[in-house]
Formats: C-alpha cells, sequence, structure tokens
C-alpha cells in the first residue's frame, strides 16, 4: 500500500496523483533551474503540486494532511526548497496544460504519454532539447 492509500486516499484516485506526479517530475528535466535540487525536493513538489489540482470531495483536506503527517519524519514539506519546487512546477504546468501525445517534429512518437496536457507542453521540451543539441 502506498502512503497516499495509508493515507487513505483512494486507490483510483492515488493512480492518477501518481500519474501526474510522474509527468511533473519528468517535465522538470526540461528546466536547469532543477539542476541545483535534491530529487526529494522535486518529487514532493510535484506531489503538492499535484494535490492543488485535485477538489476537497476527491482529495479531501483530511487525506492531503495525513500524508504531510507521515511523510515530514523524512522532509519537510514546508521547507523553502520544497515550496520552491512546487512553485517553479506549478507555474510550468500551468502554462503548459494540456498535452497530447502527438508526433515531434521529427516525427517520433513517445511511447509514454503519462498525463493529458496540451501540446505546448511538448513543444517546450522539444525546443530545449533543440538548444541543448545545437
Amino acid at each position: 500500500m502506498s502512503p497516499l492509500e495509508e493515507s487513505g486516499c483512494s486507490h483510483s484516485v492515488a493512480l492518477e496523483i501518481n500519474e501526474l506526479v510522474q509527468f511533473l517530475t519528468e517535465l522538470s528535466v526540461c528546466d536547469y533551474y532543477f539542476t541545483t535540487r535534491k530529487p526529494s525536493s522535486i518529487g514532493l513538489g510535484a506531489l503538492l503540486t499535484t494535490f492543488d489540482r485535485f477538489d476537497e470531495v476527491t482529495l479531501p483536506l483530511r487525506v492531503r494532511l495525513t500524508f504531510l503527517d507521515l511523510v515530514h519524519y523524512t522532509i519537510d514539506p514546508f521547507s523553502k526548497e520544497v515550496q520552491e519546487c512546487k512553485d517553479r512546477l506549478c507555474k510550468t504546468y500551468s502554462q503548459h496544460t494540456g498535452y497530447y501525445q502527438q508526433q515531434s517534429e521529427w516525427g517520433r512518437c513517445s511511447p509514454n504519454c503519462v498525463a493529458n496536457l496540451e501540446p505546448s507542453c511538448q513543444m517546450h521540451c522539444d525546443r530545449n532539447l533543440r538548444n541543448n543539441m545545437e
């Protein structure tokens, strides 16, 4: 059982959360900002960003608080670094909502689409990849 489910989160909601967290952590790879951040801070920042995307009915406050209580012994969810990662991921996600798995300019398709977000997000990552290749 995952810590989310231990906190009272339903299995189906936990799967949705995990999918979006995976997408956000993959998105962080496209942003140089995260190279100096701890992976645990990025991961928890992605999780907190994901929590904000769910309403109170789907992910009750009691579940969120119970989860934070479980993890605070390992990492402080209110630390400056975690909050900075959360803010940066939230901003990036908000700018690029709506990503759909599609072919890139090079004609390749990603085999793993982890979220339904807009094409602008894929274009952002593709642009960063091209810039790094030049």
